[in-house]
């Protein structure tokens, strides 16, 4: 999802990628998340290993020390030893630590998978229909014009031209369509959140009626509030921040 979001930002002029925050993900702008993971992602956002451990051989590098701690030290008398024993040594071998950029997600984060999904199909579904449409004014267009993100920047699509009668609509037709052309495979796919569905009368890839309960004002609100969540996704991925706020 964080390479998802951050290729997005990257296509889009509205967003600025922190290049020197992710200088260390080699080339991720022209290459698939499958070649990128198996060449530099894998070994990148793998489990952090620059903490205080017992050492073990897969722990020891040119990047490790082997520290001896007695156990008849306490934690504190620990490490106020070993803090005079690196300054010590550090000087020694003329060595500065430098502080590595840790590619974690953001502390305390928690993403469900098919929820940032709906939110991602969302954002794409809108720029589809940009390029659609000569941009002319609509009535009811879904306005967020001059919603900022947390860095205080306009978040990017804030201020459409693009209906949320249109754009639900785009994305009912992706999700149900979809569904239509695996339902007879073992493949599996997301269902279309039930929160889009309030006040459905037709599925749009099959043209069958359906006779959903709800408001559809309510599948409105949800179709803004993914697309918010979209661009403040790729907002932060932009920064360096993933998940960050949401």
């Amino acid at each position: 999802m964080w390479f998802e979001c951050l290729t997005r930002a990257a296509n889009n002029p509205q967003f600025t990628v922190d290049s020197s925050y992710y200088s260390a993900w080699g080339e991720w702008r022209n290459v698939s998340f499958n070649e990128w993971w198996g060449t530099v992602g894998k070994a990148l956002l793998a489990t952090r290993t620059d903490y205080v451990a017992i050492a073990t051989p897969q722990l020891l590098g040119s990047t490790s020390l082997l520290i001896s701690i007695p156990k008849s030290l306490t934690p504190t008398q620990a490490a106020n030893e070993l803090r005079t024993l690196l300054i010590k040594h550090y000087g020694e071998i003329n060595h500065v630590p430098s502080k590595q950029v840790s590619y974690s997600l953001t502390s305390g984060a928690e993403m469900k998978l098919t929820v940032v999904r709906s939110y991602l199909h969302t954002y794409d579904a809108y720029h589809r229909l940009l390029q659609r449409t000569d941009n002319v004014p609509r009535q009811k267009v879904i306005n967020r014009t001059g919603k900022r993100d947390a860095a205080r920047k306009t978040i990017a699509g804030s201020g459409l031209a693009v209906s949320g009668k249109e754009l639900l609509h785009e994305v009912r037709l992706f999700y149900l369509a979809r569904t239509e052309k695996w339902k007879q495979s073992k493949r599996k796919v997301d269902a279309i959140p039930l929160a889009l569905m309030n006040g459905i009368t037709i599925n749009p890839a099959t043209i069958e009626v359906l006779n959903y309960g709800g408001d559809e004002s309510s599948a409105l609100r949800a179709i803004k509030r993914y697309l918010d969540s979209a661009n403040k996704l790729i907002a932060n991925a932009a920064a360096g921040n993933f998940p960050g706020d949401y």
